[in-house]
Parts: C-alpha cells; structure tokens; sequence
C-alpha cells in the first residue's frame, strides 16, 4: 500500500475531539450575548428568556457529559429556540449532532454559531471539522484556514488541515502542515506518523496497521470550557 492511499484514504471517525468519543472537550457554557433593540421576547421578560435559554444550555451540557447526546441536542435545541443569537448553543448543538452522526445538520448548526461569532477560531475550526468528515474538501481547507488566521498556534487545526490536503492528493502541502502541528506540540503521535508516512512511502505498507487503530487529535479529553468563544 503506498503512502498516497494512506494519505488519501478513509477519514478517522473522530477527529480532533470532535466525535462522540471526546464531545465534551468541546460544549460551551458561554455568556448569551445581549439581544437586539429590536426584538421581542416570546414570554415574560428579556432577562427571564435569557436565564432560561442558559438553563437549557446548561442542561444540555449535563445531559452530554453523560453521553445523551440526543437528549442534550433537544435542549440545545430549546436554548436556540428561546435566543437565536444564542451563539454557544448553537454550537452546542452541532457538538450534539456531530456525536449522534447527523452531520449535515451539525455543519448546518456550527454555520449558524458563526453567524453570531464570526471571528471564533474554535467555530471555525469545529466547521473546517465537520466539513472534512463529509468530504466536503474545498470548504473544509477555508475554515481550517480561517481558523488558523484567528489562532495560528493551534496543532489540531494544522493537523486537520493536512489531512484535508492529504485527501485532495496535495502531499507537499499535507506534510507541511503535519510538520507545523509537530513544532507546536512535539508529542502529537498521529502528525507524527502521517508525516513519516508522507515522506516514506516504502514504510506505508509496514505502518499501515497502526495507523488505522490511530483516531487524529493529539488532545486528551478536557472538562467544560467556560465564556463566550
């Protein structure tokens, strides 16, 4: 097997902490930003729908934590509903979808978190995600690259960015970006690999194994992050 069938091969099912194995590295409890002038609440006052848009949220987080990812998408769902501006849970709820594998319409949900913050690097990099897993090639290298313009020093992000070259057969380039995520984190086994696979490829067919027990992240799962992204 050569290094270009690797490269070029079938995508990992989790990717970056992205997937349903490490979903809570990435739920936002965040601030709910302040509602336009112009809007109306549906019940009671503003200040009451934004309290009960984060208990939703909120909820949702607790449900993911536990692994009812269909359960927290509805209260994702609910928190959205409550306030569209709400960017976090919208974000939320593409994590939640992502993890039950209903992935158009977590790209669909991280699309709409960006409307609301549009210059968050973890947004983008969430899109750029969920877009390379649905071979949707040329929209993911735009984000993962956007992402990167708002926060250069992510490993992931360069990391996702190779494969995604990797995939459209642009090995030079997919190599470059395996060699930037290893100078940020020296320890990130899977770039490492996927490098040494890039530039060797007597050694695919050797390494071809381990490489498929591999899942792409270098990041070990983390608690809730807190704030607005």
């Amino acid at each position: 097997m050569s290094a270009w069938s690797i490269l070029n091969g079938p995508l990992p099912t989790c990717l970056c902490g992205f997937g349903a194995a490490a979903v809570l590295l990435s739920l936002f409890a965040g601030s709910i930003p302040a509602a336009p002038s112009t809007e109306r609440p549906a019940q009671g006052s503003r200040s009451v729908i934004s309290d009960e848009a984060r208990k939703h949220n909120q909820s949702g987080i607790d449900l993911a934590r536990q692994r009812n990812h269909r359960a927290a998408a509805i209260e994702f769902q609910e928190a959205v509903r409550l306030r569209p501006d709400y960017a976090e849970a919208h974000y939320n709820l593409g994590v939640a979808q992502e993890a039950l594998g209903e992935l158009g319409q977590a790209i669909d949900a991280f699309r709409s978190a960006l409307k609301f913050r549009p210059a968050s690097a973890p947004m983008h990099r969430a899109l750029g995600l969920a877009l390379l897993k649905g071979y949707h090639l040329e929209d993911a290298v735009a984000e993962l690259r956007r992402s990167l313009e708002l926060d250069p020093g992510s490993a992931e992000a360069h990391y996702n960015l190779g494969l995604a070259f990797g995939q459209q057969g642009r090995v030079e380039a997919a190599s470059a970006e395996f060699r930037k995520a290893l100078r940020l984190q020296t320890g990130f086994h899977q770039a490492r690999l996927r490098l040494g696979v890039a530039l060797r490829p007597e050694s695919a067919k050797r390494t071809d194994r381990r490489y498929r027990r591999i899942s792409p992240g270098g990041r070990p799962q983390a608690g809730l992050r807190e704030g607005p992204l």
